[in-house]
């Protein structure tokens, strides 16, 4: 990783949460998983980077479940769309079974659709992809050439479909999100490693056409 985006694994499921850090060291959090409070206090106690943003590509537990803590502490603002408001019950079952502490995140900014908020002078481009979850986001950076995709696109090809929305709205996702962003841009995924956003696209659509 390069010095402007931080990635830490964290929660049983080894997920990343990624602290994108911006100019006069305000930050942006995505997916804050299981554990993620403490590594966004470890670098505000230290004066490294200060939470102004929670983007959510998706609510499940794995990639959500501490972002109202961050909220509370940091007053930074939650943004995810109210098509993830259903995920919510599902995140609560899996995270009693795994033994995760889950708050339901309370959005101070709910989208309908796309969206561009301007922070620190940085683009915050937001994509509604659903595929993985019916309120999946990915969130492109023009400033850095970074896109991060949740889990709806992993670095190697792999598509997270879910059960009920199926291969064919993540791929129309995909194919949405490859107009919009270039494909040359840093891939940053929800667990995994980083990769190339054309490279992975391509790798999902041979993966699809060999199904």
């Amino acid at each position: 990783m390069t010095e402007d985006v931080l990635r830490f694994v964290v929660g049983p499921f080894r997920s990343n949460m990624y602290v994108v850090i911006l100019r006069g060291g305000d930050a942006i959090v995505v997916d804050p998983g299981p554990g993620g409070f403490y590594k966004v206090l470890y670098l505000a106690d230290r004066g490294l980077a200060m939470p102004r943003y929670v983007i959510l590509t998706h609510a499940h537990f794995d990639s959500a479940a501490d972002a109202e803590d961050i909220r509370e502490t940091f007053s930074a603002k939650i943004v995810m769309h109210v098509g993830e408001f259903s995920t919510y019950r599902n995140s609560r079952i899996l995270a009693q079974v795994a033994g995760v502490r889950w708050r339901d995140p309370l959005p101070d900014i709910a989208l309908t659709g796309d969206s561009v908020l301007v922070v620190s002078g940085y683009e915050l481009v937001l994509i509604h992809t659903p595929g993985h979850t019916p309120g999946s986001l990915s969130l492109y950076i023009p400033q850095i050439n970074t896109v991060f995709t949740g889990d709806l696109l992993l670095g190697n090809g792999t598509v997270g479909a879910e059960p009920g929305l199926g291969l064919a709205k993540a791929l129309h996702s995909l194919r949405k999100l490859v107009r919009l962003v270039p494909q040359n841009a840093r891939l940053l995924p929800a667990r995994g490693s980083p990769g190339v956003l054309g490279d992975a696209f391509r790798m999902a659509l041979m993966r699809a056409e060999g199904a």
